[in-house]
């Protein structure tokens, strides 16, 4: 018989790290396939080759964050669900699948926001080292990595939760889904400002972008930044400036429609 529970938790857990670890880079692939936004593509490959440069960097742990949030799905012919037989009927919607028990599923689940968590708080706790930290003119540019990778992944999660919603509707479990929602939507809002107006009015970390550009030579020599970090800025910030006029009154009131889009322009206000 198939089983209908994980009973060796510490090794599923292990197992489901390491699937996650294994395929973040083609998570991130994915992300950046996926979306439109050319800053978010620009800042995932700045962000990759950073990590990569700084080995004890926070932007590992938020690379970690932003791709495993995009791994919300049934894990397939892996460790966990080896033993679950595959579905051999081209009639079934899960054909050639392994489709986890529901019971199963709660627990890989469960294990992945724990290891989501356990990176989260790893982030934060650097990021207001970075904050608060005494050479502020050094720190800014990590803080923008991180920042704004934390800031892509609240909008990821706004998207993902209003479908979530969307496809509960019209059924009995829609009243509850969506009264949590909307408390969700609240703490993610909130989590949103806090960030960015820390990174802005703490660290005052937006100001770089908005330099001259003798001045911003200056900020990029302070912060160590190489060249190509340095023009990772100027496409930035170019292509921010040519989004302003959508800035204009888009925070002046708190969110009456909660959309995703809203939070996308949201963290666009970091700079």
């Amino acid at each position: 018989m198939p089983p209908y529970a994980i009973y060796n938790i510490p090794k599923a857990y292990q197992a489901t790290e390491s699937l996650l670890n294994d395929s973040q880079r083609s998570l991130e692939n994915m992300i950046i396939a996926s979306t439109a936004d050319p800053v978010l593509k620009l800042t995932l490959v700045e962000a990759n080759r950073y990590a990569e440069l700084h080995n004890n960097s926070a932007i590992r742990d938020a690379l970690k964050v932003r791709s495993f949030a995009a791994r919300k799905m049934i894990m397939r012919d892996s460790e966990i669900t080896s033993q679950i037989a595959m579905v051999n009927d081209e009639y079934s919607k899960w054909h050639m699948m392994r489709p986890c028990p529901p019971y199963i599923n709660y627990q890989i689940d469960n294990m992945m926001n724990q290891i989501i968590d356990r990176h989260r708080k790893t982030v934060l706790k650097n990021v207001k080292s970075l904050m608060f930290c005494g050479k502020k003119t050094q720190s800014w540019y990590e803080a923008f990595l991180i920042v704004y990778l934390l800031l892509s992944t609240l909008e990821h999660a706004t998207g993902h939760q209003q479908r979530y919603v969307a496809e509960a509707a019209g059924t009995n479990r829609h009243h509850r889904i969506d009264f949590v929602t909307r408390s969700y939507l609240e703490e993610w809002e909130y989590s949103a400002e806090i960030l960015i107006t820390h990174f802005k009015c703490v660290l005052r970390g937006h100001i770089t972008f908005l330099q001259a550009p003798n001045e911003a030579a200056y900020s990029h020599e302070q912060a160590n930044l190489d060249p190509q970090s340095v023009v990772y800025v100027q496409k930035v910030a170019a292509l921010l400036q040519d989004r302003s006029k959508f800035f204009n009154g888009s925070f002046k009131h708190r969110w009456p429609r909660r959309t995703a889009r809203y939070l996308s322009l949201q963290s666009q206000r970091i700079l």
